[in-house]
């Protein structure tokens, strides 16, 4: 439950919906310059690096469902990642 005081509204009186949507727009490369429109490969990698923090997260808080969940959903990006990497070098798969 929502305490009062928080509001989903942001300055404007307009919900917040949808703003990590807008921000993955805006990835940036490792030597932090702009990139523009993010690509499936840098939202794959953005995927991986949230979920092994919730990962490492839910293992220190002893909730092994979930840190077994979020090792699958940090797993697969990297393997979409390293098949993309494949296709592009022109090896075969």
């Amino acid at each position: 439950m929502i305490e009062p005081s928080l509001s989903l509204k942001g300055p404007r009186g307009r919900r917040n919906v949808g703003r990590e949507a807008r921000t993955l727009r805006r990835v940036r490369k490792r030597n932090d310059s702009f990139t523009g429109i993010a690509t499936r490969e840098h939202i794959a990698r953005y995927v991986t690096e949230m979920a092994a923090q919730l990962e490492a997260m839910a293992i220190a808080a002893r909730l092994d469902l979930p840190a077994y969940f979020l090792g699958i959903v940090r797993v697969e990006p990297e393997l979409f990642i390293q098949t993309e990497a494949g296709k592009k070098q022109g090896a075969p798969q």
